[in-house]
């Protein structure tokens, strides 16, 4: 089974935790991975929800020798799709370009503050806005020092919704681009839009310059 069957497959059966119905397109994959490819030195990439490994695949085409790649992806069955139609080949080739994936939530998994470059492909306008705030103090604590987190929102989504989920809904969009908006001014975040994606995305860069004193988020959006 191809990769766009298996993705279909899973947004039939959990749409609501994928938040997409299609893979992110190539244009968007080479803007996520634009980071990575202007770090000319060792690399320790952290990619969250993978699915069936657009982006993987670009990641994994910008690693050297001596590199690591750790994967998380909640999704049972994106994890096998990986593991045999991406990770399996790849290694063969490169073994010595460490790749590991983990199947589970992001906020389960224990890391420690070493990551280069996270690459996020989360569906946050699916989520509460908790768990948003929970993921990203997660992940931002997971950088190393001078690293860069790159996630990913679709363009107008919220107007596309907004007439279809009621007023809880509505808030709760308005709570997560407070948190977007947060995040863009505490972390000299960097936005390029994406037009050849279904949707449209804003492909998005955070880049601290040091461990803020303040809460990395506000408690109250």
């Amino acid at each position: 089974m191809n990769a766009t069957l298996v993705f279909l497959k899973q947004v039939l059966r959990h749409q609501r935790r994928i938040g997409a119905v299609l893979p992110s397109s190539s244009f968007l994959a080479r803007e996520m991975v634009r980071g990575i490819r202007e770090d000319g030195g060792p690399k320790r990439v952290l990619e969250v929800g993978a699915g069936t490994g657009t982006i993987t695949r670009r990641i994994l085409a910008q690693l050297a020798d001596g590199d690591e790649l750790l994967i998380v992806e909640m999704e049972p069955e994106f994890v096998r799709y990986l593991e045999e139609k991406v990770l399996k080949p790849f290694r063969a080739l490169h073994p010595g370009r460490g790749v590991t994936v983990r199947c589970a939530m992001i906020e389960d998994v224990e890391m420690d503050r070493g990551f280069g470059h996270i690459i996020c492909s989360l569906p946050f306008n699916a989520m509460p806005p908790v768990t948003v705030r929970s993921i990203f103090r997660h992940l931002l604590a997971s950088l190393a020092e001078g690293g860069e987190l790159s996630y990913f929102a679709y363009w107008g989504q919220h107007w596309i919704q907004a007439p279809l989920i009621g007023r809880a809904g509505r808030r709760r969009l308005r709570s997560i681009r407070v948190i977007h908006g947060s995040l863009k001014r505490l972390y000299h975040g960097q936005r390029r839009l994406v037009l050849w994606n279904l949707l449209p995305a804003q492909a998005v860069r955070l880049r601290p310059a040091a461990r803020p004193p303040r809460p990395l988020l506000p408690e109250a959006v």
